[in-house]
């Protein structure tokens, strides 16, 4: 199961400028227990232009980042982008290319856990999408039949009635939603939409629940700039560490800001030490205690408190 905090990477790159040295630095600073690395989008393993890209794209920097994060003591995760089908005619049905090649590459870098990042392609009503996100799933987990798969899609199903959601989760060991509040004002509103999202997806299958919050600049169809705000992030953390999630993640590490940084760096997921340890009564020691409170009700508990 992942746990703790969690951190997406997008563009290896971008991220301290893809210095391997500076990276695993950052992480540590952070306090991120696990890097969630894309190493896959459809069936290619470097997806980007080669002519603009031709030695600096991720399968360019995994073979030194994945064992080097490892070495520093941080868990290597992966996602990747899956479409089904391609999105102009004629469709070719590409699920078991894209499955078959993702369990490749998790197998190549030793790596378990892995988030699958399906969205708007599979709610094309015109196609047989259904059946798509059956063939991608049966392929990946025919590869890699122990990994641990979990669905990071649309925070609210309900919205996405269209979407293959049972087909999907049949193979997955978890949620890890994309809950985006995106151009939200209000400081709750990343804790309000996790219970949320957790409820709606919750509902559809029982699973461990790892939200993923927005760390990034977005811009409306009319031109509003937006990103989240430093104390509603630290509110979508406490909200998922309130609920007992296993642990809470952001995408994207390469693209969040130096105030979104500070709240994933402030946020401690490691619960605190009791300031003393817990008491357990005796029944004995009940008893007696009810007693002299019983004697003396302006004198406390005697010095022993009874259990709650």
């Amino acid at each position: 199961m992942i746990t703790g905090k969690m951190a997406l990477v997008w563009k290896i790159r971008n991220w301290q400028a893809g210095n391997v040295e500076k990276q695993v630095a950052h992480a540590k600073l952070l306090g991120l227990m696990s890097v969630c690395l894309k190493i896959v989008d459809d069936s290619v393993e470097r997806w980007e232009s080669t002519s603009y890209y031709p030695t600096n794209q991720n399968a360019d920097y995994l073979p030194a980042l994945v064992p080097a994060l490892r070495a520093a003591g941080i868990e290597v995760t992966a996602w990747g982008y899956t479409y089904g089908r391609y999105k102009t005619a004629p469709y070719t049905s590409i699920g078991v290319a894209e499955g078959a090649k993702t369990a490749v590459l998790l197998k190549k870098y030793g790596i378990t856990k892995y988030l699958v990042d399906a969205e708007t392609e599979y709610e094309r009503t015109e196609l047989n999408m259904r059946a798509e996100a059956v063939a991608y799933m049966k392929a990946l987990r025919a590869g890699v039949p122990t990994a641990e798969l979990y669905l990071c899609s649309h925070r609210f199903p309900v919205y996405h009635m269209g979407f293959p959601w049972a087909e999907f989760l049949a193979q997955c060991t978890g949620h890890a939603p994309q809950v985006y509040f995106l151009q939200a004002l209000n400081a709750d509103a990343g804790a309000v939409q996790l219970v949320e999202s957790n409820k709606e997806l919750q509902a559809l299958k029982a699973l461990p629940f790892l939200g993923i919050a927005p760390t990034y600049e977005h811009t409306s169809p009319t031109g509003v700039h937006w990103r989240a705000s430093k104390s509603q992030l630290l509110g979508f953390f406490q909200k998922a560490k309130d609920m007992g999630m296993p642990g809470v993640g952001i995408w994207c590490l390469d693209l969040a800001s130096a105030e979104q940084l500070a709240a994933l760096q402030e946020f401690s997921w490691t619960a605190l030490p009791p300031t003393e340890p817990p008491y357990a009564a005796t029944i004995g020691e009940y008893l007696r205690a009810l007693d002299a409170w019983a004697r003396k009700p302006t004198a406390g508990y005697g010095g022993v408190r009874p259990p709650a």
